[in-house]
């Protein structure tokens, strides 16, 4: 090893970045080793604050233990790039909250930050600890959960942000920056995921496009995820979209489960809810649209009467059908899902109609390219796979011809954003 230099060992070890048992024993081999392997081992960090039930369910150490590690080798700190933080932030975590606020401050070097409260009631002892997290200049990646919109400060750096359940915090004082905030300092985002916003979708775009401390302007990756939501959510959202109709080129969307209910002759003859539909003809820089459809069957909720099957095929070919022949779009990913508490399937119901979708496809979309066709692989695979039907005549030729494709995909391979996850690390 004398002949190696220190940077060649250290480009060597990094490649162990996955592999935490190697990175384990690579680290007491000699001291030289030490250095490199703590910096792969403590890269990515998550911890629990729920001291009573986090831990039972979670596989995650404790906010006790990484406070311990950190006060007995203080270098640790200054290794960790991603910090996660599940649970905890309410009145039965008292102890590990207090514990929070005094680790929160080590970490000076965050490229990516996750927080994710299991209560509903912020407290104010945790604004400024986090706000200081969420101000440093390293940071690139933000994720909110359970969280109020006064966390975020005015002028940070980081460009994506991901919010779940916007957090409806009355007691929380706008903090000044929010009352004075200079437009020209506002935090530029780049990607947005949000997912069930708040049960208040209003309020929540109200929030998002009048402030002053985010610029969605220039949002290229767009990611909502509205399956819980009241369809009311999609024409709200569609205010957002033309707010960043001009830079967004990737919009990933999952619609709520209302959409699955309407009938082709329901959108035709006008449904009371079709005010609701997504236009996203207005994105005029639009090159990739990934969507989720679920089917579901209920079977024969009524002796004698038909089944019941709920498809979103009708809803999704009325979207695509109000874009404009204009459009730039280059691929279309669909994850096609089944939910199902009945072992069969009719035989007699056509699930994707490939008829009207090819050739909308053909006709309406010149720069499509690219057709991802997935089945998410679960024990219902086998209705997938019958659902989706790849031996109709008309999915035959699109895939002869190069644009469609089909093929079985994990649960879990559909993300969002393609970043590195917070590996769990035991102390």
């Amino acid at each position: 090893m004398a002949t190696l230099s220190q940077e060649l060992i250290d480009e060597i070890l990094g490649y162990l970045w996955e592999d935490v048992g190697a990175l384990r024993t690579c680290s007491l081999i000699c001291r030289s080793f030490t250095p490199a392997c703590q910096k792969e081992l403590f890269s990515s960090v998550a911890v629990v604050v729920d001291a009573d039930g986090g831990r039972k369910l979670l596989p995650i150490p404790s906010t006790q233990k990484l406070l311990a590690l950190i006060e007995s080798s203080p270098r640790i700190a200054r290794y960790v790039k991603s910090l996660k933080i599940i649970g905890g932030l309410g009145h039965k975590s008292a102890r590990d909250d207090c514990r929070l606020t005094l680790i929160l401050p080590l970490f000076h070097r965050l490229t990516a930050f996750a927080i994710e409260a299991k209560s509903r009631q912020f407290p104010p002892i945790f604004l400024v600890p986090i706000r200081n997290v969420l101000r440093l200049p390293s940071l690139m990646q933000v994720e909110l959960g359970n969280m109020p919109f006064e966390l975020i400060p005015c002028g940070a750096s980081f460009n994506h942000l991901s919010y779940s359940n916007l957090l409806d915090s009355c007691a929380i004082r706008s903090p000044k920056d929010h009352a004075h905030a200079d437009p020209a300092q506002s935090t530029k985002l780049i990607s947005l995921h949000l997912a069930n916003p708040s049960w208040n979708p209003r309020k929540f775009f109200d929030t998002l496009l009048s402030s002053t401390i985010l610029d969605v302007s220039h949002v290229r990756r767009l990611y909502l995820n509205f399956v819980e939501m009241p369809v009311v959510a999609h024409g709200l959202a569609e205010q957002f979209l033309r707010a960043c109709s001009n830079t967004l080129e990737v919009l990933k969307l999952n619609p709520s489960s209302v959409c699955a209910r309407w009938t082709e002759e329901e959108i035709e003859t006008g449904h009371p809810d079709t005010m609701y539909f997504f236009d996203i003809g207005c994105l005029f820089a639009l090159r990739h649209l990934q969507i989720r459809l679920q089917i579901n069957y209920w079977g024969r909720l009524v002796h004698l009467e038909p089944d019941v099957v709920s498809s979103p095929y009708p809803w999704f070919l009325h979207i695509l059908k109000a874009i404009p022949i204009t459009n730039r779009l280059e691929e279309l990913s669909i994850l096609n899902v089944y939910a199902s508490p009945l072992n069969s399937l009719p035989d007699e119901i056509e699930y994707v109609p490939w008829d009207k979708l090819v050739p909308l496809l053909s006709e309406n979309f010149p720069c499509l390219r690219k057709v991802n066709f997935l089945l998410e692989v679960s024990p219902d695979l086998w209705a997938l796979r019958k659902i989706v039907n790849a031996t109709h005549p008309m999915a035959v030729d699109f895939q002869r011809s190069g644009i469609l494709e089909i093929r079985e995909v994990p649960a879990d391979h559909w993300d969002p954003y393609e970043s590195r996850p917070h590996l769990i690390r035991k102390f």
